[in-house]
């Protein structure tokens, strides 16, 4: 039986129904059942004079409107975001990456005035092979590119900066592989690594070749480009080595600050890292919360626990002083945890990483001078940023605020 029905026959059945409700018979010539139309119902209207029961005014339309007694007195809590979100971005990693670039360079301009054109060597083998690797791993791992975002340069320059000036030239190679290929993409990516790349290379580096990594050479110590005579350069005493065995350091103050001091070749000058930390919180890529809290907790603790028997109170103070800026704490302080992925989001989780940091590196000096230095601390800042991240979540977005109770009793 075809089930369609003529729209004549609807038209009858719909003009056959009475005015008092009822229906048409219950199937048409076709044998359908139709279903029952009931009349509408005029609702009653109320008289001009009678007021409305809500209490408020009434719109032309017949919407009733919002008086502002009716509006509620919570307002909403928007909290403005930890650190801007380059993600939301067209090419905002690849902004932030190139602000860290320019952050850096500065320290790599001055190991070549130090130590000569070895430092350009160094930085460009490790940022050609980093930028390599990290265009040749997802390829083979089959993942998504990340060597447009110059995260890859990043993570060169940073790991040939942890370096020292006499290094060899296939040391930046193996820095690069460990970072790259093994910390970046085998063991996360950009938006889910959970240790620092280079942090990480520059531990690998320290354990496995100890010699070259500890062996820095005085500064002035001009080197070649392509060629390091192992005899022609003296090791140099670090200031760190020298304030951990019980004396301060033969720089002053100033030389430590400024960079008129042996080390590696990113971590000599203070001035220019804290330049660079400044230009990074400028640009919004972070801010200094983490890092002033990393070296206020070293300085104060060192203040308050000297290893020297001192005898001033202005003494203290020069031995905190030498205690922030001897070894690649201040580096690692304000460079280092900048780095996105491992860090810390919410702003209370980094005040709270950032002291947590400044009192794990005081007391790994106070059981020994490592060589390393701030290195691993940051490893160990990097495994607990998600805890603290999740322990020191900040409120739910659009949260309202609890109105005060007032405890007064009439």
């Amino acid at each position: 039986m075809n089930g369609n029905i003529p729209e004549d026959d609807w038209l009858g059945r719909v003009e056959g129904l009475s005015d008092d409700n009822t229906e048409a018979p219950d199937t048409g010539k076709h044998g359908i059942h139709l279903p029952k139309i009931p009349k509408p119902v005029d609702k009653p209207q109320p008289a001009p004079d009678e007021p409305e029961e809500s209490g408020q005014p009434e719109k032309p339309d017949g919407i009733p409107a919002i008086s502002p007694e009716s509006i509620p007195e919570e307002k909403p809590v928007i909290h403005r975001p930890a650190r801007k979100m380059t993600f939301l971005r067209e090419n905002g990693v690849r902004s932030d990456m190139t602000d860290m670039i320019v952050a850096l360079l500065p320290l790599a301009a001055w190991g070549v005035y130090l130590y000569g054109a070895r430092v350009i060597t160094l930085v460009l083998i490790s940022v050609i092979f980093s930028v390599l690797f990290d265009y040749l791993t997802p390829v083979v791992l089959k993942k998504p590119d990340t060597v447009s975002d110059l995260s890859g340069a990043v993570i060169g320059l940073m790991t040939a900066l942890l370096m020292p000036a006499s290094a060899p030239l296939w040391l930046p190679v193996f820095g690069a592989f460990v970072s790259v290929v093994l910390v970046k993409h085998i063991a996360g990516s950009l938006t889910r690594i959970r240790l620092h790349p280079s942090a990480a290379a520059a531990a690998v580096m320290y354990i496995a070749f100890p010699g070259i990594m500890c062996a820095v050479p005085e500064i002035k110590t001009k080197f070649a480009a392509f060629s390091v005579n192992a005899g022609a350069y003296k090791t140099a005493v670090l200031p760190l080595e020298k304030l951990m065995s019980g004396s301060f350091p033969a720089q002053s103050d100033w030389d430590l600050f400024f960079g008129m001091r042996p080390g590696a070749v990113g971590e000599i000058s203070a001035f220019l890292i804290i330049a660079g930390a400044v230009w990074l919180m400028a640009r919004r890529v972070t801010d200094l919360r983490q890092p002033l809290a990393f070296v206020l907790t070293l300085g104060i603790l060192s203040y308050a626990f000297p290893r020297l028997a001192i005898a001033s109170d202005l003494l203290s103070i020069r031995y905190a002083f030498d205690c922030v800026f001897v070894g690649n704490a201040v580096f690692c302080a304000f460079l280092m945890t900048s780095y996105p992925g491992p860090a810390p989001v919410s702003r209370r989780a980094r005040l709270a990483s950032g002291i947590i940091g400044g009192a794990l590196l005081f007391g790994l000096r106070s059981l020994a001078a490592p060589s390393a230095d701030a290195v691993p601390v940051i490893l160990a800042m990097n495994l607990v940023a998600r805890p603290l991240d999740l322990i020191l979540k900040p409120s739910v977005l659009g949260g309202t605020k609890k109105k005060k109770t007032d405890s007064k009793t009439t």
